[in-house]
């Protein structure tokens, strides 16, 4: 049996929905929370809406690793937090997708001569 095709619609398009928000930002600190946030999105679509997710964000990863040549620990990084969206969506499905990834927004503060961290390194 496939996957629900509303579901995958619905999951594509909350992938796509978090890629505009990302790039209207565009200044790297809110990348694993879009992924965590779309992946939230989808799995709280259903049991298929999850599936799908997984799917997009699989195939995402590897053409970043093949195509972009971007590092493993990244695209690592990137499933994490994936991995976290899609959990927190089938475990909370009526939840605020953008409270339940918070935690993968990067504390910054320009002043302070450090590197950012993560907010769950905290």
């Amino acid at each position: 049996m496939g996957i629900d095709p509303g579901q995958l619609g619905g999951a594509a398009s909350d992938f796509i929905e978090g890629y505009l928000d990302l790039k209207s930002k565009d200044d790297g600190r809110f990348d694993k929370f879009y992924h965590c946030v779309s992946n939230c999105r989808a799995a709280q679509r259903g049991v298929d809406g999850e599936q799908a997710a997984r799917k997009l964000s699989d195939f995402k990863e590897n053409l970043d690793q093949r195509i972009k040549n971007d590092f493993k620990k990244t695209c690592d990084e990137d499933q994490r937090a994936n991995q976290r969206g899609r959990d927190f969506g089938r475990t909370n499905p009526g939840s605020s997708c953008t409270d339940g990834c918070a935690d993968f927004l990067i504390v910054y503060d320009p002043a302070v001569k450090e590197a950012p961290r993560w907010r769950h390194d905290e």
